[in-house]
């Protein structure tokens, strides 16, 4: 799952970046990112950022799954900020 820039909770950015170190998908991408190989100049890959140790794909943070998957999906979706706007509505919202 990928987020816009709207969370802006520093306690819920660690859950992300800590649960980002365990995530699979996360560690493949930032190895073929890090590494100077050819493939790290993949159009696929070219999609991907790390500005600040997160994961980033297309400008939209990637959310492990788990807790913080959750977390974001509440927030989006309960929050009386955001209202509770039901499925359409949060998925806009998180893309």
């Amino acid at each position: 799952m990928f987020a816009t820039s709207m969370l802006h909770d520093d306690s819920l950015l660690n859950e992300i970046a800590k649960a980002t170190i365990s995530d699979p998908f996360a560690n493949e991408i930032m190895a073929r990112l890090n590494a100077q190989s050819p493939d790290a100049k993949s159009s696929y890959l070219n999609q991907f950022t790390t500005p600040d140790g997160l994961l980033y794909c297309n400008h939209l943070l990637y959310i492990p799954d788990g807790s913080c998957r959750t977390r974001v999906l509440q927030t989006c979706h309960d929050d009386p900020i955001f209202g509770h706007f039901g499925v359409t509505k949060t998925l806009e919202l998180l893309s």
